[in-house]
């Protein structure tokens, strides 16, 4: 099928307090599900999709999968190669959970490299070579890896061997991108609901890491975060903490580590005094609402009772992400994203539409538009459940919302249901820092991959199609 000329193509205005220019470009379908972000790297696209040629089976509306595929696309979404991932156990497809995919591809100027968390890390040369493949055994998910490059290092979180009864333990470990070679292991044991993340710490890069102790399995190290040297994998610092919700993202401000509590606190643990300070997750000096006309300036006793669905509840798990001095978070139970000034101490609710069905912005949980199943770009459906609160619950998705990605002085966030929120950092937080926009007019792109961006173009995927847009 020959592709419209530019002229032709849809645009959708954004209004931030001008107007800006969303333009897509191409759409191509993509053979089949997945849930890994997009990676961009020389004229190429990489990403992750289930294989289900030889599906495990079907469980409550969910297809079983163990194996996925690596895919490379050029810039004008033509497939140039891709290669197979064998995991060691199946786990439900694009549920909340994560599924084998969940792992976005990282890639420097010459190498690629896929993981399948359910069992196999490949790396791939940029014309599809496979240069070294390294297998492990996993927990069956919920392993929310990520593929760090450091200077002349692969970082990622994988299992040892070591064990905490029939469960896999993990590490963070450093390999060699050209071989695979393992160059070092953390000493500090991490198990598969830790996260981490690459940051800077007094003029330094660190590894940021959590470690939780799970109710099906412990550590027997409590509740901690550490700082661990990315040249080393020594613990340079750590700090105990009160118990935290496990899954959230790992973050860190002013030399204090923030994490979540299951009584609803934002907690902020100093590395260097251990001392904690509490902020209520749910408190607010503005709610902005929208009235079906405009929004209107509220406050704190106006957002409680105006929940959507089940109640004004934790963030949801893993939208928790700092810009600057700027914590943004999901709510759980509303249809609002939270800002917090950790400069000014203002924290700010900003109601925002769930879902844009052919033009329509859907702001009542009760009208969210479900397709008949989660659908492949063939038709099949390959997920028939209503029931998982990653989709039902809170709206957002459970673990594995996207990270938003920072343009210049903008957010641009892909919520679970196609929608984009883009927010104005130089703005105060509220309606006009905000601009909405969506890839999915109908109600099935179920999107939970971060969006790569490179020269002025976005690149998103759902779980159907790849996107190319134009921003500016």
């Amino acid at each position: 099928m020959n592709l419209p000329k530019l002229s032709f193509l849809l645009i959708f205005f954004i209004l931030l307090n001008s107007y800006a220019e969303f333009i897509e470009v191409w759409k191509k379908p993509i053979p089949e599900t997945g849930l890994s972000g997009v990676c961009v790297q020389n004229g190429l696209i990489f990403l992750t999709v289930n294989d289900i040629e030889k599906p495990s089976g079907e469980t409550k509306g969910f297809i079983t999968a163990t194996n996925i595929k690596g895919k490379c696309y050029d810039l004008e979404g033509n497939l140039k190669w891709e290669v197979k991932l064998k995991g060691s156990k199946g786990t439900k497809m694009i549920d909340c959970w994560l599924d084998g995919t969940a792992v976005a591809p990282s890639a420097n100027d010459k190498y690629v490299w896929f993981l399948n968390i359910l069992g196999e890390l490949v790396c791939c040369t940029h014309d599809g070579k496979e240069v070294w493949r390294k297998s492990f055994s996993s927990n069956g998910g919920i392993t929310p890896s990520k593929l760090i490059l450091y200077k002349d290092k692969l970082i990622v979180s994988l299992p040892t061997g070591e064990k905490a009864g029939k469960y896999n333990l993990h590490r963070l470990q450093a390999l060699k991108p050209e071989s695979g070679e393992v160059i070092w292991k953390s000493e500090k044991i991490l198990n598969h609901a830790c996260r981490y993340d690459l940051v800077e710490s007094e003029g330094e890069k660190i590894l940021l890491a959590s470690v939780s102790e799970l109710s099906h399995y412990k550590i027997g190290e409590g509740f901690q975060v550490y700082a661990i040297s990315p040249e080393t994998g020594k613990c340079i610092k750590q700090a105990k903490t009160e118990q935290f919700m496990q899954h959230f993202r790992c973050i860190q401000h002013n030399n204090k580590f923030i994490t979540i509590t299951k009584k609803g606190s934002l907690n902020f643990t100093d590395f260097s005094s251990g001392k904690i300070d509490s902020s209520a997750t749910k408190a607010c000096k503005v709610y902005y609402q929208w009235n079906g006309k405009e929004y209107v300036e509220k406050g704190e006793d106006d957002l409680k009772s105006e929940v959507k669905h089940g109640k004004v509840n934790l963030p949801t798990k893993s939208s928790m992400n700092l810009f600057g001095d700027k914590l943004f978070y999901f709510s759980g139970g509303t249809n609002a994203i939270f800002c917090f000034d950790l400069k000014s101490q203002k924290r700010t609710w900003l109601e925002v539409p769930y879902q844009i069905i052919n033009s329509n912005k859907i702001w009542n949980y009760s009208d969210i538009v479900y397709t008949d199943g989660v659908k492949d770009s063939s038709g099949k459906i390959v997920m028939n459940s209503k029931k998982s609160h990653g989709y039902v619950g809170y709206g957002w998705g459970h673990v594995n919302i996207s990270e938003p990605i920072q343009v210049e002085n903008k957010l641009y966030w892909l919520g679970g249901v196609g929608t984009i929120y883009i927010i104005d950092l130089t703005k105060d937080f509220g309606p006009e820092a905000l601009g909405t926009v969506t890839i999915d007019d109908v109600g099935e792109a179920w999107t939970f991959g971060k969006m790569a961006y490179s020269d002025s173009h976005l690149y998103i995927r759902s779980q159907k199609d790849l996107f190319k847009v134009k921003i500016k």
